[in-house]
């Protein structure tokens, strides 16, 4: 999308090369002020893009009639990208104004109402009454496991069978089935389920002998049920934007993350707060976008519970800021010690 004053005059020439590229760089910093102050609007970066703002709009000579229709333009780029997930090219009503079009007209079409929903406003302050009367309520996906837009964590040591738990729970809430045979689910969800550890081959054994124990036709996962064979990263950029972008392509109402120790810094893990922030981000990037992700996560591997093949605790989850950060939790351990070649429950 390229910006310029509206061409009134019939005749007038053409914008040089020089003055296209000007506009377009205007452009790019409006979409990136917009998206910046959507995800942070304290970051530094946002007070120095709004100084580049002036400084490009000056340069070009538009008014702040201009420059306030043009960040309409910007801001309603930058929630279709973070909520409706549209991708590039930009507002084809932006695009007109390069052509003349009036700018009363543009600024309605583009002064389209923005609703942000609970979650997309971190900085919400509510007064007393407000509160109080509001309705509240936790919408389980899945009854007495797992609460819809709540960040949720699927922890157990090694061979006690969390991933294989995980794409059952996954299995389930993509077919409508009941979790386990035993945990009613709510509705049909559309499933992403990453995994960077497990390998494709084992996961489709998995999801096979599932589908086959629970009597699930493969038609009725169609449609409803994606594999990543990677994860995000909370600190590599093009991860993490994959992640986003993937969120937003396949609109899933479930994302699976596993394992949690190639999604994050490893450097960070004994810090509560780097690794509070690590899991935030993540998460964030989810439920932006009305999708509940569901981490899956190591235990310590010396934690008294598991040496003693007993129930776990919160305080068995590997790293810092795990069990503060996390909302729901599903803990599993084995009743009797791992045997290769033996019977276990």
């Amino acid at each position: 999308m390229t910006f310029t004053q509206p061409h009134a005059e019939s005749g007038t020439s053409p914008p040089s090369d020089s003055l296209i590229q000007a506009e377009a760089l205007f452009a790019k910093t409006l979409c990136d002020h917009a998206m910046a102050y959507r995800i942070d609007p304290f970051d530094p970066s946002v007070q120095a893009m709004e100084v580049e703002i002036v400084q490009q709009a000056d340069a070009l000579g538009l008014d702040s009639e201009m420059v306030h229709v043009m960040q309409l333009a910007a801001a309603d780029h930058a929630h279709e990208q973070m909520v409706g997930g549209s991708a590039f090219p930009y507002n084809d009503a932006g695009m007109r104004m390069v052509h003349g079009d009036d700018v009363t007209a543009v600024e309605s079409e583009m002064a389209m109402p923005i609703t942000l929903s609970d979650n997309e406003d971190p900085y919400e302050i509510l007064d007393f009454d407000n509160f109080i009367s509001s309705d509240y309520q936790m919408e389980y996906l899945v009854d007495g496991v797992l609460v819809e837009g709540q960040p949720a964590i699927i922890c157990g040591p090694s061979k006690s069978l969390k991933t294989n738990n995980s794409i059952a729970l996954s299995v389930a809430l993509a077919s409508g089935t009941k979790f386990l045979d035993t945990y009613k689910v709510s509705r049909k969800c559309k499933v992403l389920f990453m995994s960077a550890e497990s390998g494709k081959s084992a996961i489709q054994s998995s999801v096979k002998r599932i589908m086959s124990a629970y009597r699930i036709n493969p038609k009725q996962m169609s449609g409803q049920w994606f594999l990543a064979d990677w994860v995000p990263h909370a600190k590599i950029e093009e991860r993490y934007d994959q992640f986003k972008a993937a969120i937003a392509r396949h609109k899933p109402d479930v994302v699976f993350i596993d394992p949690v120790y190639q999604a994050t810094d490893g450097e960070d893990s004994a810090n509560v707060q780097k690794m509070g922030q690590q899991f935030s981000h993540l998460a964030d990037a989810a439920l932006s976008q009305d999708c509940t992700p569901v981490f899956v996560h190591h235990t310590k591997k010396n934690a008294e519970s598991v040496t003693m093949n007993r129930p776990l605790e919160l305080r068995d989850m590997q790293g810092a800021g795990v069990s503060e950060y996390f909302r729901q939790w599903l803990l599993i351990n084995r009743r009797s010690r791992y045997e290769l070649s033996l019977i276990h429950i």
